[in-house]
């Protein structure tokens, strides 16, 4: 037995966008985290009621219905005190959606009941749709569903007259769900038929794919499963194209449940198992109940009744503790179908009895045929004839109801009208196409003449001012460079003022050095050396202190360096294993100083300067012929 897509009418409570209600749009603790924030510091007001009862829907949609119910009542209590009628209904409207997923559906019910005498007494024509589907949605699970058809009919009328189609569409879907569980399967097509015509209209896939899984699941109730593969197969196609797992799952599990049914179980295995992986990864129970049937079911065909057993039994844990009474009945059938099998006639009828009673407070026609349908084989296995006799004509009643000859030509006729209609529209749309192309075409021409002109004087205008732009830019940059240039040429000169100087003191300093030593060497020839033995104590000290000195050596370099940026680095680069002594030779040989000046300047002899050079040429590869110079200003 095929699922049909209840899914859609849960779902729908969120299809309708609400005035002044701000839907949840991402789930999970950030979401939450961020309402609960902001209620912190919110005043008592609308606002307030409001994010209470978004943050209660969000509760709810992560399963913390405790936590969900509590921030209800505080949207409850702030509505009264403020006298917030709409906001009052929607807290009663959301708690009946928390009861509902709880599973508490008598208590879900007294909450929606007071949100539509609120709705209604301020006449809130945007909530009160709503509220009627949500309360349709609990007896279309409970029973009985004409109730549900009474109140998914009434949120339609207002959804036409608000002009809707989005709610239209899903009412309509909605409706289509009753009239199939009833086996009222012509106008169940009827519904889908136009649900499926406005959702493709929109361009609403996923409503779509909703509609078309319903389709097949129309056709498969009435056992044509080539066509009901075909809808089923086109609805899977685009709910993995929009990346739907939920719609995607449950479409898997109706593809294996038809293969089930037409004998051929490894494709029907193979589907289901993906549906059922899938489901259980994204955490839909509904969908995990109705393919562990379906698994059950097949694995009794294959007679293989332990595991048959098994995933029925699963299946029917999981359905009651979600209070789905419709997936509830086909567990017992399907259970009461595998005993019978195995002949335990007791357990069997216990559970074909069960089925019966469920599908009859429902108002589920087929299931109740299905569940007549094999306490008959019961009755005649345990030779109980005269009941047999009397399920039979229970069976008859039930199968006569859902299937005779003018529900078969309606059928054919709605699927014959959709297909027209599609048609009719196809080419009513190509004609205002071609309308609207001829007007748009003759708009577009005089768009463009404007737009060309526009431009054209858009673009002179912007040139003007690109090109007034860059010439102040031009001159601005041109007397910033030009001061730039004059302050680093400054510098430099400057830098080398200071080098020329302090070179110069340092030849002054070294010619009053000989001085020194020429008067020392007067001085120890005279025979009197006792008499200027002080004074020529003066003179040596005098020596030692003019001598050039690694402060001298570090203020040439600051000077040198400020006139002949990165020298020093360029000829470490070339030259690693240098020597200071080195070193200072070439600065002075880059300074253009001759080998007299470089020889005071340095304290050393004519001699040893020679020996330097020598030296110097010999880790450069220079001949004897050339010049340190050619190191210095290849530097």
């Amino acid at each position: 037995m095929n699922k049909l897509f209840t899914k859609y009418i849960f779902l729908f409570s969120f299809v309708v966008v609400l005035q002044g209600i701000s839907v949840a749009q991402t789930s999970g603790g950030h979401r939450i985290d961020s309402l609960k924030n902001i209620l912190k510091t919110a005043k008592e007001d609308s606002n307030k009621v409001d994010g209470l009862n978004e943050l209660t829907f969000t509760l709810s949609q992560v399963g913390s219905y405790d936590t969900a119910l509590v921030y209800s009542k505080t949207a409850q209590t702030l509505s009264e005190k403020i006298g917030y009628k709409s906001g009052l209904a929607i807290c009663y409207m959301e708690r009946g959606n928390v009861y509902s997923s709880m599973g508490s559906f008598t208590s879900a019910l007294e909450s929606y009941f007071k949100a539509l005498s609120i709705a209604k007494e301020t006449e809130n024509k945007k909530i009160l749709p709503r509220i009627l589907i949500d309360l349709g949605n609990v007896y279309f699970n409970q029973g009985p569903r004409s109730k549900a058809l009474e109140y998914y009919l009434e949120a339609l009328t207002m959804f036409k007259e608000a002009g809707e189609k989005k709610g239209i569409a899903a009412d309509m879907g909605n409706i289509a769900n009753v009239y199939s569980e009833e086996g009222n399967y012509p106008n169940a097509l009827e519904y889908y038929f136009k649900a499926l015509a406005i959702t493709e209209e929109i361009g609403d896939k996923n409503e779509s794919a909703i509609n078309l899984g319903n389709l097949g699941n129309t056709y498969h109730l009435q056992d044509n499963c080539p066509k009901a593969l075909e809808y089923h197969f086109k609805a899977l196609a685009i709910t993995q194209e929009i990346g739907d797992k939920d719609g995607t799952a449950v479409e898997l599990g109706n593809i294996g449940d038809i293969y089930n049914d037409e004998g051929d179980f490894p494709q029907a295995l193979q589907y289901s198992l993906k549906s059922l992986a899938l489901s259980q990864e994204i955490g839909d129970q509904d969908n995990v109940a109705d393919v562990l049937y379906t698994i059950g079911n097949i694995y009794c065909n294959l007679a293989d009744y332990s595991k048959a057993l098994d995933y029925h039994f699963k299946g029917l844990f999981m359905a009651r503790s979600i209070g789905d009474k419709t997936e509830v009945n086909k567990l017992y059938i399907g259970l009461g179908r595998i005993y019978l099998k195995q002949n335990k006639y007791q357990q069997a009828g216990k559970f074909l009895d069960s089925a019966i009673n469920v599908s009859e407070n429902t108002g589920d026609k087929k299931l109740t045929e299905n569940a007549y349908g094999l306490l008959v084989k019961l009755d005649s296995a345990t030779g109980n004839y005269k009941t047999a006799y009397e399920d039979h004509k229970k069976y008859m009643q039930y199968y006569d109801s859902i299937v005779n000859t003018e529900s078969v030509k309606k059928i054919a006729q709605m699927e014959v009208g959709y297909e027209f209609q599609k048609r009719e529209d196809s080419i009513k749309a190509v004609q205002e196409k071609t309308e609207i192309i001829k007007t748009a075409e003759i708009k577009k021409k005089s768009i463009i003449t404007y737009s060309i002109v526009a431009i054209l004087l858009l673009i002179l205008i912007l040139a003007t001012l690109f090109i007034n732009r860059q010439q102040i830019k031009y001159r601005k940059d041109k007397i910033i460079l030009e001061k730039e240039k004059q302050r680093v040429e400054g510098e430099l000169s400057t830098a080398q003022i200071l080098l020329n100087e302090y070179v110069n003191s340092i030849v002054e300093k070294n010619n009053l050095l000989e001085h020194v030593n020429t008067e020392m060497e007067e001085l120890r020839s005279l025979k009197s050396k006792e008499v200027d033995e002080i004074r020529t104590d003066q003179l040596e000290k005098l020596q030692k202190l003019t001598i050039l000195t690694e402060a001298d050596w570090d203020k040439f370099k600051e000077l040198f360096e400020k006139v002949h940026k990165g020298f020093f680095i360029r000829l470490k680069e070339k030259m690693p294993d240098i020597t200071q002594a080195e070193m200072r030779l070439v600065c002075l040989a880059k300074l253009k100083l001759d080998s007299k000046q470089m020889s005071k300047i340095l304290g050393v002899s004519l001699n040893t300067l020679r020996t330097a050079r020598y030296r110097l040429r010999k880790k450069f590869d220079l001949s004897e012929d050339d010049s340190i110079d050619i190191i210095a200003e290849s530097i």
